[in-house]
């Protein structure tokens, strides 16, 4: 119920200017918020009546609001919440903590298919919604295109949450980025990912 369906950068709604990682999986919204961890929630309601619940599966804990008004708005108020506790220390601990070390695998792997594509191995180093983001063909054929020829090599893996890294890596002079995101799950497949030529 967590893999993206669909997946977006974009900063929370509530008024905190965080940027965040956002998509919709099978029900639910999941959120990767920068200092936080991975937030799952959703919200509903019946005719006088609303929710949303909000937890951080990393720290295994959780916030439910309920009210007495049809689709009250308190997903801003369970978001609050969270960030006000993690603000106060009163979070627990994270059990994932980011490790480039986790995310390094993933990325030599999807590097090593950027370089010599095979539709194959594209199935099993992906999550179900990235071919129907943009086709094997189209991948293939642009990663060919931005690296013209070069073979580049992992530089060094910064990891920003525990599913989110940038990957920096050279070939020769030229250097690149390679973002990626893990989709969540037992064996996590990459969501998502951009390559780009690096910023001198």
């Amino acid at each position: 119920m967590h893999r993206f369906a669909a997946v977006e950068e974009r900063t929370t709604p509530y008024g905190d200017a965080k940027q965040v990682v956002c998509g919709y999986g099978f029900g639910l919204v999941v959120e990767e918020v920068p200092g936080i961890g991975t937030m799952v929630g959703h919200g509903g309601g019946l005719p006088g009546y609303g929710s949303h619940m909000r937890w951080l599966p990393s720290r295994g804990i959780g916030v439910v609001g309920l009210s007495n008004t049809r689709y009250a708005r308190i997903g801003s108020l369970t978001y609050r919440v969270l960030v006000a506790l993690e603000a106060r220390s009163l979070l627990p601990a994270r059990n994932d903590e980011p490790s480039a070390a986790l995310l390094s695998e993933p990325i030599v792997r999807l590097v090593e298919l950027l370089l010599n594509w095979s539709d194959e191995a594209a199935e099993t180093l992906f999550a179900d919604n990235v071919e129907l983001d943009d086709d094997w063909q189209w991948r293939r054929e642009s990663a060919a295109r931005l690296l013209g020829g070069s073979t580049p090599t992992v530089v060094r893996v910064e990891a920003r949450t525990s599913a989110l890294a940038t990957a920096h890596l050279a070939a020769g002079e030229t250097r690149f980025e390679l973002e990626v995101l893990l989709g969540p799950g037992l064996e996590p497949r990459i969501a998502w990912y951009e390559l780009r030529l690096a910023t001198p």
